[in-house]
């Protein structure tokens, strides 16, 4: 491929540009897209404000009740601008080393999958450190002020010293998924009212995925080592995500899919983009991606994490 046009770059960028959104966005199923609700957003930062609960709804004896609500914990989301580029010397066009230049724009597309992949399980990596730094700067925290995974969760700032816990240490077997499993149901909201949450996803990293496999599959109709063929209440009914960006071996989360959307909040200020511009001095083309986003969560009752040592 020989072009001698002093457009060259300009020829070069769409071939590029498709090459680089296939190895950023053509990954199968990115968990970040799996787990996250998907916003957008038109603003520098969102503000999200939880209110209080209502209360069981009263018989109508004649006119309407009106609930108050007490005030909740305002989560700002702000985001994070991301860029990265290659440039590409005329001489390589000219010699027809168009596979190093395809294989450029590949690696870079692949670098901004992993980095959103990365950024997402940063959420969870960081899930039971109280005032963990992310990667990208933010804290880890929720609005509440404690980890995603805390035994000290307020209930509200009108209730603050009343607290309850969505973190342990327990390994991932049977009796501990219905450990785990109970002790979600039994969250409550401001007013001690059940949230009615019903873990239905095991996230964990690939080291635990056989033993997940072999607790929740729906082929496994019997507790695993039970010598009296008791029935597996829980087979089939479990989804498993295995998540290869969890960097601890041990670590588990248990999470409730429907308050897991509304909760788990990513989003996108900017899609990604890939564009180009001409050294003409220095006879190169300059290629870059570049992405806005941010990511946080706006309630903690969609997960009970695992810190196994």
């Amino acid at each position: 491929m020989v072009m001698n046009a002093e457009s060259w770059p300009d020829l070069l960028e769409p071939n590029l540009r498709e090459i680089f959104t296939t190895a950023a966005l053509g990954r199968p199923s990115p968990m970040m897209e799996r787990l996250f609700g998907l916003r957008s957003s038109n603003k520098f930062e969102e503000h999200y404000l939880n209110t209080g609960a209502f209360g069981l709804v009263p018989k109508f004896e004649g006119s309407v009740e009106y609930d108050r609500l007490d005030g909740g914990y305002r989560t700002d989301i702000s985001h994070h601008e991301l860029a990265m580029g290659f440039q590409v010397e005329r001489k390589l066009v000219d010699d027809e080393m168009y596979g190093i230049i395809a294989d450029m724009a590949f690696g870079m597309g692949d670098s901004f999958a992993q980095t959103r992949e990365t950024d997402a399980a940063d959420k969870f990596n960081n899930g039971f450190s109280d005032a963990a730094t992310l990667r990208l700067g933010d804290s880890g925290d929720g609005s509440d002020g404690v980890a995603l995974c805390s035994a000290a969760h307020p209930d509200s700032p009108i209730r603050a010293g009343s607290t309850q816990s969505n973190e342990d240490v327990l390994a991932l077997n049977l009796d501990n998924w219905d450990t785990t499993r109970q002790r979600m149901k039994a969250f409550t909201d401001d007013r001690g009212q059940l949230v009615a949450s019903d873990p239905n996803i095991a996230l964990v990293p690939r080291e635990l995925e056989r033993t997940s496999f072999q607790l929740f599959n729906p082929g496994a109709r019997f507790e695993p080592g039970s010598a009296e063929f008791t029935s597996n209440l829980f087979a089939g009914s479990v989804t498993v995500i295995v998540w290869d960006f969890l960097t601890d071996a041990n670590n588990w989360f248990a999470l409730d899919e429907r308050l897991m959307r509304r909760q788990l909040v990513w989003q996108d200020r900017v899609p990604l983009e890939f564009s180009q511009e001409g050294d003409f001095d220095g006879i190169k083309a300059k290629f870059r991606g570049y992405v806005r986003y941010g990511r946080g969560h706006t309630g903690w009752q969609f997960v009970y994490g695992n810190a196994v040592a």
